[in-house]
């Protein structure tokens, strides 16, 4: 008789049971640090000054809701919160686009200085903003930008520019050329290429680059601090800083108040733009 073939089942390897329950106790633990500051934050922001006296921890007796009518219109952040969306939103549109634009001419255009301008964008980032913000603020001053929105606009475009260009110039990089190829081929012109090949499929990439600048302006309080005298004018970090300068150095619950307004738009931005968040940071990271 003919031995029968011994079938020999390709079993994947069990996934080690202990390893993931570490993970998942792990996550759960980063979680909690993360989220408890945030959660302790909002419930008190809804109790009282002698509530959080008595018992910093406790929930609180009552939901005490005027306690963000009189951050937002006696402490001001409504103004601060103003200044912060329109100096945040025009720095990332500016960044976005001019970083999109050097991203794609230091990864796939050929010319005389290129190596110079990537060790100038090298350079930016590892120059921190306080190695030459004397010099900076003799450069605003004698253009008399100081104390207006327009310096710290053009100021975070600056120093925050070489991040997103980084970014973006990877990602071009690992695009495939057939496109490119093709549109040159039946004419299409360097800046046609750009505008309506790349940018498109670059799309991900350049919403990243617009969140992260977004946020960096949102949190800087640096250059409005240097930049910035009039109370009218401040940023909303800026403006939650100066409250424990003046009447409001004792009233926490409207610090708290006005500390949960600002983390509102940076969530709301986060939730509309996760997906497209997620893409952007993994793609590219695998070529083809």
């Amino acid at each position: 008789m003919a031995a029968r073939p011994v079938m020999i089942s390709a079993r994947r390897p069990a996934t080690p049971v202990i390893g993931r329950y570490i993970a998942l106790v792990m996550t759960v633990v980063l979680a909690l640090l993360f989220f408890s500051p945030i959660v302790w934050l909002s419930i008190a922001s809804l109790s009282t000054n002698s509530g959080i006296a008595l018992n910093p921890l406790g929930l609180p007796n009552g939901i005490h809701l005027d306690n963000y009518v009189r951050a937002w219109v006696n402490a001001h952040i409504g103004t601060y919160t103003a200044n912060s969306v329109a100096i945040s939103a025009l720095s990332a549109a500016l960044i976005a686009t001019i970083g999109t634009m050097a991203g794609y001419a230091l990864s796939r255009l050929a010319f005389r200085g290129r190596r110079v301008a990537l060790g100038l964008v090298l350079v930016g980032i590892a120059a921190p903003v306080f190695t030459y913000l004397v010099a900076l603020n003799q450069l605003v001053t004698t253009l008399n930008l100081m104390n207006t929105r327009t310096v710290v606009v053009l100021v975070n475009c600056a120093t925050f520019l070489p991040v997103p260009t980084l970014l973006l110039m990877a990602f071009f990089r690992d695009l495939s050329d057939e496109l490119v190829d093709s549109a040159r081929l039946d004419g299409a012109r360097e800046w046609q290429v750009f505008l309506y090949i790349m940018t498109p499929l670059s799309r991900p990439a350049i919403l990243v680059a617009l969140t992260f600048a977004f946020v960096w302006a949102w949190n800087d309080v640096l250059l409005p601090v240097v930049f910035l005298q009039s109370t009218d004018k401040f940023t909303l970090p800026y403006g939650i800083a100066s409250l424990h300068q003046d009447q409001y150095r004792q009233d926490y619950v409207t610090t708290f108040a006005a500390s949960v307004i600002s983390t509102l738009p940076m969530l709301a931005l986060y939730g509309y733009l996760q997906r497209s968040f997620v893409t952007g940071l993994t793609a590219g990271a695998v070529k083809g």
